[in-house]
């Protein structure tokens, strides 16, 4: 091996290393597909779903073979994919600005698309935030 080779080895595995290293970092919205819909009331109201395909739990996936622990892994598992989808949620609003003040969590479910959470945020729409965020959701 020559003592020319081993700097661009270095380099290729520091790169390589540091791919893997942020990789984790990402965030949780980038590693799954994800849908972001704003609905402004006439009220002022500001509602949000975010949807998100592709986290690990689907009841009807769970074997049943102990109803209790399968109920207690349910559970579990739900309470993980709700912090799952909070965290995608703030990360998500803090990138687009939808909510300034925060926002609380209305519903958080599955169904046949994915993991869904809807929440309000804590202030009232403005003239600025309804030329921003168009009504996309159509069923609320």
């Amino acid at each position: 091996m020559s003592a020319n080779s081993m700097p661009v080895r270095f380099a290729c595995c520091a790169g390589l290393l540091l791919t893997v290293i942020l990789s984790g970092c990402a965030s949780t919205s980038s590693k799954y597909p994800t849908s972001f819909k704003t609905r402004l009331s006439d009220a002022g109201l500001k509602h949000f779903e975010l949807r998100i395909a592709g986290l690990n739990y689907r009841p009807e996936q769970r074997p049943n073979n102990n109803a209790r622990q399968s109920a207690t892994s349910v559970s579990k598992q739900h309470k993980k994919n709700r912090k799952t989808m909070i965290k995608a949620a703030e990360e998500l609003i803090e990138q687009n600005q939808f909510c300034r003040d925060g926002f609380w969590v209305l519903d958080f479910d599955i169904d046949v698309r994915g993991h869904f959470l809807r929440g309000e945020c804590n202030e009232q729409a403005t003239a600025e935030d309804r030329s921003q965020f168009p009504d996309t959701i159509r069923l609320w």
